[in-house]
């Protein structure tokens, strides 16, 4: 046993040293890019309980966003919908995992990129038509698999509230 304890001492050691090894590689691994779903899935900054939807906002239509998304930029609106689905694709090859794509289904059935950014204690979606209110947001930047990028600029609909009938 006395001349196995060298040999189990140096194997420990060894083992030690490729763990760390492999520490270091995985760290030096790059980032994947950042895609429009990836940046609109990311946490956002610490949002207040939505309360119940404000009358302020306007009510407007994912086709009226999309033909002309810069007057509703950043300002809070509401639109009647049955809510938010979540995809997942598989990420750039090279990459392990999958990108997560939130989208909005409005009233008429059309689909807008979306930003959940709901309290984890309210329904994403509902067979019947409701209100959601939220904030319309423009993507400009690259998106895509490394050496295949391109640059794009789109809406996205930031949703924060949902009303307890359409």
């Amino acid at each position: 046993m006395k001349g196995l304890l060298p040999y189990l001492a140096l194997l420990t050691l060894l083992a030690l040293c490729i763990s760390c090894r492999a520490t270091e590689t995985v760290a030096t691994v790059p980032a994947p890019p950042a895609s429009p779903t990836a940046q609109l899935a990311s946490p956002s900054p610490p949002v207040a309980t939505p309360a119940p939807v404000a009358s302020s906002a306007g009510e407007i239509t994912a086709a009226q966003i999309e033909a002309n998304p810069e007057p509703f930029k950043d300002r809070l609106v509401r639109i009647k919908g049955l809510g938010l689905t979540v995809a997942t694709v598989p990420q750039c090859p090279g990459y392990v995992g999958f990108d997560k794509r939130v989208r909005f289904t409005d009233a008429e059935g059309k689909l807008l990129f979306a930003a959940d950014r709901l309290p984890a204690s309210v329904r994403r979606s509902y067979p019947e038509l409701r209100l959601f209110e939220g904030y319309v947001r423009i993507f400009s930047g690259e998106t895509g698999c490394p050496g295949h990028t391109q640059v794009e600029s789109f809406p996205y609909f930031e949703v924060v509230g949902v009303s307890e009938s359409g």
